[in-house]
């Protein structure tokens, strides 16, 4: 019954610590492309100003 109970508890972790690095990669991607769309829409910026002004 004890080593049912810590096989649980060592799953358990174990998901916790898969949900930790999912949300880590989701927060990486999310800032990533954040990151990308404000390069392009600075960059759009530039393009336009130095065509038309």
């Amino acid at each position: 019954m004890a080593r049912d109970r810590t096989a649980e508890e060592l799953r358990r972790l174990g998901e916790r610590r898969m949900n930790t690095a999912i949300i880590s990669v989701a927060v990486v991607y999310g800032v990533v492309a954040v990151s990308a769309v404000v390069a392009t829409v600075a960059l759009a910026v530039y393009v336009i100003r130095t065509v038309f002004f």
